[in-house]
């Protein structure tokens, strides 16, 4: 016992005898300007964090395109050869309607022309990152059209704060068709369907906000749209004059990418 206290006594005198001397380590590394020029190049933890997030936000956009591209195929393959297919459409809103959108610019990740048109929003959500999404609850204004995700937290299902900008978005592509569609043509069928994947079928509680609004999943998208292009009433219309008419009036400026995700992020932030 007397052998263990003597030891620990040695140890804490060896350790305030070098104390002094570490300190001055220190200080000297602090103050050497080399050393401080060689950290400059580094990034501290802030912006390492930034970077991070960058590279999730794009990795997430990435996985989003990636699923807006194999919807694009599947339709490409197992439509009727006839059907005309747009992908990643922007128009300029303000130029061709007086409507109450609020968006000055509309992108459509896909457009189906074939006895009607069909604008279609592609949904990509994480399957472990949601346990259901269901249409908001709630008498705010803020979430009108909306869609509210929930998930797991400590055994309790519990709503996220942020909902999920959703079904109105495609509402705001449909109204847009619409309006100018049929001031063009007169009277053609329009039709928006928004298609989720990623999260499994089961957990989609959505219902449809509108008429002329559709949900649907991934794994029966196609045959649900096929379904409906035999079942469904269609008013007489030329495919190729409806397309090359979108086509005329595509907004293709340069920056048009970067003009509308600024927008998108200031309507997500009201």
């Amino acid at each position: 016992m007397i052998l263990i206290i003597i030891s620990a006594l040695i140890s804490s005198a060896v350790m305030i005898l070098l104390m002094p001397i570490n300190i001055k380590k220190l200080n000297k590394i602090a103050i050497d300007k080399e050393l401080n020029k060689i950290s400059e190049k580094y990034p501290d933890n802030i912006e390492i964090c930034k970077e991070i997030l960058k590279k999730m936000e794009n990795e997430k956009t990435k996985i989003g395109e990636e699923f807006e591209r194999k919807v694009y195929e599947e339709l490409k393959a197992k439509l009727p050869k006839e059907a005309i297919i747009m992908r990643n459409t922007y128009f300029a809103t303000d130029n061709y309607i007086n409507c109450e959108l609020g968006y000055k610019t509309l992108q459509m990740d896909i457009i189906v022309i074939y006895k009607g048109v069909f604008v279609i929003e592609c949904k990509f959500l994480s399957d472990g990152k949601y346990s259901k999404i269901e249409n908001c609850k709630s008498n705010n204004k803020k979430y009108k059209g909306r869609l509210c995700a929930y998930r797991f937290i400590k055994g309790k299902e519990t709503r996220i704060k942020k909902s999920l900008y959703g079904l109105n978005q495609n509402e705001s592509h449909y109204r847009f068709l619409r309006d100018i569609l049929i001031k063009r043509f007169g009277f053609i069928t329009i039709k928006a369907i928004t298609v989720f994947g990623g999260i499994s079928k089961g957990k989609l509680k959505i219902k449809t906000v509108k008429q002329n609004n559709y949900i649907s999943h991934e794994s029966d998208f196609v045959s649900y749209l096929k379904r409906a292009l035999g079942t469904w009433s269609f008013a007489s219309m030329n495919e190729n004059e409806v397309a090359k008419f979108l086509e005329m009036i595509e907004f293709k400026d340069i920056g048009r990418e970067e003009t509308h995700i600024k927008q998108v992020e200031y309507f997500q932030s009201l």
